[in-house]
């Protein structure tokens, strides 16, 4: 069977859904009624969604220049905020327990009064924000990464669809306009409301999830790509 390869942070996991909420926090493995499933299911596909909560564009990048594809891979992308990064460890040390790498360390607004991290990882985001982070630095990143990813398929000629994170909390999403070199076709779903919220009333709920997959699937239809 073919594989439906689903890349992505929350909205893509599923955190908060019934099947992925555990003791206050996502559970183990991705929802099952999360968009990329739902899709997968639709197209008859094999639904492999390698999202992780929290992550930033430039995690997702990396994940995917790691991954070993199959030739029949259809992949989906949907990006996550520019105001999020990540740094990469020389060690495996990290105390985090969220992210898709030992050796990555997430950076984001929230984790500046994340109460599951101490003291010293809230600095440690905290320093970010105040003296590093700008939007527009975020913006040209971001596209460095949905640009990088697109080229990389592209050679492999695995089809992939990219598509932006839909959530109103951070406005940091893809607003601003590409750089002039972008080549990256990216949906923006951002006009998708979301019609109920998941159990954290963060996250999107079932509803909203369905709303995702029928929106992306028109897109996927319409635009035949590699």
């Amino acid at each position: 069977m073919s594989r439906l390869v689903a890349f992505g942070c929350s909205n893509t996991y599923g955190e908060g859904l019934p099947d992925c909420w555990d003791d206050g926090q996502a559970g183990p493995k991705p929802s099952k009624y999360v968009w990329p499933q739902l899709l997968a299911d639709d197209l008859n596909l094999e639904c492999v969604n390698l999202s992780v909560p929290g992550t930033s564009n430039k995690q997702i990048c990396n994940d995917i220049l790691n991954t070993n594809f199959k030739p029949t891979d259809i992949v989906f992308i949907m990006w996550t905020y520019f105001s999020r990064t990540c740094c990469f460890q020389d060690n495996d040390n990290d105390e985090s327990k969220f992210g898709n790498s030992s050796k990555s360390k997430r950076i984001m607004v929230q984790d500046t009064h994340n109460k599951n991290f101490n003291r010293k990882r809230q600095k440690y985001n905290d320093t970010y924000y105040r003296n590093f982070y700008t939007q527009t630095n975020s913006n040209i990143e971001t596209y460095m990464y949905v640009n990088l990813s697109k080229l990389m398929l592209r050679e492999k000629e695995i089809k992939n669809y990219h598509v932006s994170c839909n959530h109103t909390q951070d406005k940091l999403i893809f607003n601003y306009s590409p750089p002039d070199w972008n080549q990256t076709d990216v949906y923006n779903i951002n006009d998708v409301p979301c019609v109920d919220e998941a159990l954290d009333n963060v996250h999107p709920g079932i509803e909203s999830q369905k709303e995702f997959f029928r929106r992306i699937k028109k897109h996927a239809a319409l635009k035949e790509t590699l």
